[in-house]
């Protein structure tokens, strides 16, 4: 709570003692500020007050991977800043030879405030509510190739992280916090970048034709639209002709 009252407009003149119980905090909660909180931490309005359980509105991306970055620009995450988290069952391996499925719930992040030594870091979070499954080619296919755009335009790593069935169908309906399921680190061992890589970079690289055929044609889509500066230094600006003669 002490956190909360940093981030908060002065003001306000929050404290803990006005915010210390919920009756207390339900008197300092306005119109404006109930709007003001909604906006900056992502979460939806009708969760705060209580009238539903769904904490996140959804973004989507399928087959429009532009859209989906257009929509996590509007939503202030966009950028170098960004990490990306790819939750999957826990049960299953990133195989994608199977016949059951594998959902994939893909959750960007953007860091709000970080403390002084750094231990603590207040997440902004935008989820994807597209119904990517590992094993389904057309759905990893978009998977694979935003998370290489990413990659590519911010050197932003997509962590995989395995947690239960039940918590990858939550995260992605929005109805629950992915911030606790997070790796602290910035990097991991397991990343989604090996699969998106061309064959020489990672041995667990398939698929990376059609990949790629994807992203040109996101980067085709997004030609001229504004991207957050502070990118990759090799990023897609310097590719664009190249990816339109692949195509």
């Amino acid at each position: 709570m002490s956190q909360l009252l940093t981030m908060v407009p002065s003001d306000w003149d929050w404290t803990l003692d006005s915010i210390a119980n919920t009756q207390r905090l339900s008197l300092e909660i306005t119109a404006d500020r109930l709007h003001w909180i909604a906006d900056q931490f992502g979460v939806r309005r009708n969760w705060i007050t209580g009238l539903d359980n769904q904490i996140y509105d959804l973004v989507w991306g399928y087959k429009q991977l532009d859209r989906l970055a257009h929509s996590l620009a509007e939503r202030k995450t966009l950028g170098p800043s960004m990490r990306m988290t790819a939750f999957v069952d826990e049960r299953n391996h990133m195989d994608s030879e199977v016949s059951h499925r594998k959902p994939v719930a893909l959750v960007a992040s953007t860091p709000m405030q970080v403390t002084d030594d750094h231990s603590e870091t207040v997440l902004r979070h935008v989820v994807c509510g597209d119904d990517f499954a590992w094993s389904n080619w057309a759905t990893r296919r978009d998977l694979e190739a935003f998370t290489r755009w990413c990659f590519q335009e911010f050197t932003t790593f997509t962590r995989i992280v395995p947690v239960t069935s039940k918590v990858v169908g939550e995260i992605r309906s929005g109805d629950r916090f992915p911030g606790p399921y997070i790796p602290t680190a910035q990097t991991s061992d397991w990343q989604l970048e090996d699969y998106t890589l061309t064959i020489d970079e990672s041995v667990c690289a398939k698929e990376t034709h059609e990949v790629d055929q994807v992203t040109c044609r996101m980067e085709q889509a997004l030609c001229g639209f504004a991207l957050p500066v502070n990118r990759n230094p090799c990023s897609i600006i310097g590719r664009r002709s190249i990816s339109a003669a692949r195509l």
